[in-house]
């Protein structure tokens, strides 16, 4: 992974956590354990979001957004 691939990676997960701070809201361990694998590059984008979505328990059918959300 490239240091303006991880630099983005780093920029969505510092949103994830102010829009978390934001509402008064505490992510879970789980969450964010993810978002470190994220940042690392030990999972991809695609396997951090189904993993948010095995934790928040949905029984939706899971569907796949763009990372660029999350930035």
């Amino acid at each position: 992974m490239d240091h303006v691939e991880k630099a983005k990676r780093q920029s969505s997960f510092d949103n994830f956590k102010s829009t978390y701070e934001y509402y008064d809201l505490t992510p879970s361990v789980g969450q964010i354990q993810a978002f470190e694998e994220y940042v690392c590059g030990e999972i991809n984008a695609e396997e951090l979001q189904r993993k948010f979505h095995e934790l928040r328990g949905s029984t939706d059918k899971f569907m796949l957004y763009p990372m660029s959300m999350f930035y």
